[in-house]
Formats: structure tokens, sequence, C-alpha cells
């Protein structure tokens, strides 16, 4: 199943920081790599997703300032950068995507030269391989309730809702979960989590982040196309779950999750 970690508290009085190296090379310097001195000031933003595709970031649900210095969300926009500048967010560099659903961006992904917006019941799939950043293809209905509810396959995105897990490419989207559908329908979703499992050619589904109790992880294969569910319980002396964090793919291509 999944493998997880303890995180216990730490010592207040200590400070760790990590230690990296003067080579003496001086191959990249900031000018060298921006064109900007270093004393150059450039907007500030903030946002609540970000992908790079083709050496340029996009940046999904931004929080910026506008002409009066006053804080503003455009929770339907997406910022690009110039190729190599990721750190340049300019105002007038940005595409709104179906501001009038009234959803949030959720996430951003990247597959190839495409790029995916996620909000809770739509996906926007956009080309951004050539000059020009135009809309391919929306899918209306499936999305996802947190950015943590993605995640990547070889086979495509993964995403999950309230109504079904989905396997998404730039071309259609199909439903995993039809098989067990009226179950998923009756979970509870409190910040649920996905991960592909790449060793045993899977992805696991954390469905309540928050759960105190025994958890279930919902497993889909892809060799046999079904879906099982473990019991997810504590490493903790109480076998009481705490709150879990996202699942990230460790270096074993093994899903991690810690708590």
């Amino acid at each position: 199943g999944l493998r997880h970690a303890y995180a216990a508290p730490v010592d207040a009085n200590k400070v760790a920081t990590w230690y990296i190296p003067n080579d003496g090379v001086l191959a990249s310097t900031y000018n060298s790599s921006t064109g900007r001195a270093a004393e150059q000031v450039i907007e500030s933003h903030r946002w609540v997703s970000a992908v790079v595709i083709g050496n340029r970031a996009f940046y999904g649900n931004v929080k910026t300032k506008d002409e009066n210095e006053q804080d503003v969300i455009y929770d339907s926009r997406v910022y690009h950068t110039s190729p190599g500048l990721l750190d340049e967010v300019y105002a007038f560099r940005f595409f709104d995507v179906s501001r009038k659903d009234g959803d949030k961006i959720v996430a951003l992904e990247a597959w190839g030269s495409r790029l995916f917006v996620f909000k809770e019941r739509g996906v926007y799939i956009y080309n951004v391989g050539g000059g020009k950043i135009y809309e391919e293809k929306r899918l209306k209905g499936i999305g996802a309730q947190t950015r943590n509810a993605i995640t990547q396959t070889p086979f495509g995105i993964i995403a999950c809702d309230v109504n079904r897990v989905s396997l998404i490419t730039p071309s259609s989207a199909v439903e995993l979960s039809y098989a067990i559908r009226k179950t998923w329908q009756g979970l509870t979703l409190d910040r649920p989590s996905v991960s592909y499992d790449a060793i045993n050619n899977r992805i696991i589904i954390v469905t309540d982040s928050d759960a105190t109790t025994t958890n279930r992880l919902y497993i889909y294969d892809f060799d046999t196309k079904s879906w099982s569910n473990e019991k997810y319980t504590s490493i903790g002396a109480s076998n009481t779950l705490q709150k879990l964090s996202n699942l990230i793919l460790g270096d074993n291509l093994y899903p991690l999750v810690a708590e």
C-alpha cells in the first residue's frame, strides 16, 4: 500500500539550514540569467498553482496589486512569462479562463505542449506550444476539488471530484470510477489526495486527509482495470490518524505521505 512517515515535534532551540558549497566558478549570475540588474524591482505576485512548459511559466489564480497598490485577486486568470524569464510576470501578459462559469482555478497541469486548467466543474485545455496560445478543448461537468486531487500518469492526468475519478488526455476524458460510481459518490471527500504508484502501475487515492480514525485508500490498477481499497492506520503509538499531507512520489517511485 502506501508508505508513510511520521512528523514529530522539533527542538525549538535549534536552527537548521542547507549547506551549499562555493565551488568558486561563476558560470551563471543573476544578470546573465535574467538580463536584469540585481537592484531592478519587478512586480510581486502570489498564485495558487503554476507549471513550466517550454521554458515558460504559467501562473493561475493570481493575487497581485492594481494601479492603486490595492490587493486584487484574479481567480480565473492565467499569467504567462517569456521563455527563460520565469519570474517576470507582467500585468498585460495573461488570458482569462471561462470567467462566466463562476468557478476559481484550482490547479494547472502540463502535458506536452498543452496546459490543463482545472476548476471544480470544468477542465480547459490550451495549446501553448507555439507563438499563439489558444483553447483547444473544454470538458464541462468534471474537474478537481483541490490541487492535490490531480496527478500525472503515463496514460494521462488523473483528476478526482465529488462525482467521479477521471483520466484526462488532450482529446478525451474517461471515467475510471464507473464500476464503483455509487460507492465513490457516497464518500466524504475532505482534502482528497491522489498519486501514481509507478512500481505497481496504479493510482492511490486518500479521500479524507483530515480523518482522525481509520481511513480507506482507494486504489485503481491500470493492469487489471479494477478497483480495491486498503485500510490505512497510523504508525503512531495511539494508532489514531493524524492529519495527512498531500501525496508525493518518492525516490523509489512509491507514493509517500506524511502524518
